[in-house]
């Protein structure tokens, strides 16, 4: 099994949060690169884009998606 070295540091320490690729937002979510892609898709979670296309994500919006699909017991 691979292990995932994050590029930045998973928890922002300063007033902004840092930006994830989308390879670092799946493992933070522990789904793949295509699960997140489909979430996408469906409207589920909106990254930003760089001017290149890339997307990006911030902690912030990848633990609201987690808040949102959280079973209530």
């Amino acid at each position: 099994m691979n292990t995932l070295v994050f590029a930045q540091p998973v928890e922002a320490t300063s007033s902004f949060d840092a930006l994830l690729t989308a390879k670092e937002a799946a493992a933070f979510l522990r789904v793949s690169v295509n699960t997140l892609g489909r979430m996408e898709q469906r409207g589920l979670i909106v990254p930003y884009r760089t001017p290149g296309g890339h997307r990006r994500y911030t902690i912030a919006m990848l633990r609201s998606y987690l808040e949102g699909t959280r079973v209530q017991s």
